[in-house]
């Protein structure tokens, strides 16, 4: 895992001269990972239609970075994702090719088909029971 320190001053600088979307890749973070370590060493961030501002030349100016002779030093430590095989990988893709390597695409393909037919199947039936409507479309009379 990668790291890189940063003082607030210079964290301030960079976030106030590129987009937050692309910076945050530098880092190996996205973007909200980024804005979380802006808040919580109070470095404020570009408000919403800034860079726009920047664009058309219309922006005012940046905020000012409070307390700026606070030299804190901050540690960016690169994002790792899970591994693969490791405990609590538990991504919908991970399930699925797990499913398909133990039963086979026909297999996974039809059981999810079937799922969906079933819940619809209910679904009518119990808005034929209630009243709210027929599986045609239609309205129920009581």
């Amino acid at each position: 895992m990668s790291q890189v320190k940063k003082s607030r001053r210079e964290l301030y600088d960079e976030v106030w001269t590129t987009p937050m979307r692309l910076l945050a890749p530098k880092y190996g973070l996205s973007n909200v990972g980024l804005a979380k370590i802006c808040k919580k060493y109070n470095i404020p961030r570009p408000w919403l239609g800034y860079w726009t501002q920047v664009k058309h030349n219309t922006v005012i100016g940046p905020d000012r970075l409070p307390d700026p002779d606070d030299e804190t030093v901050i540690t960016i430590r690169a994002h790792q994702p899970p591994c693969a095989s490791g405990p609590g990988y538990s991504t919908f893709t991970n399930i699925f090719d797990r499913a398909l390597a133990a039963e086979g695409l026909v297999d996974v393909l039809m059981q999810a088909l079937g799922q969906r037919a079933f819940m619809a199947e209910q679904r009518d039936k119990t808005e034929t029971i209630l009243g709210y409507g027929a599986p045609g479309g239609g309205i129920v009379a009581q």
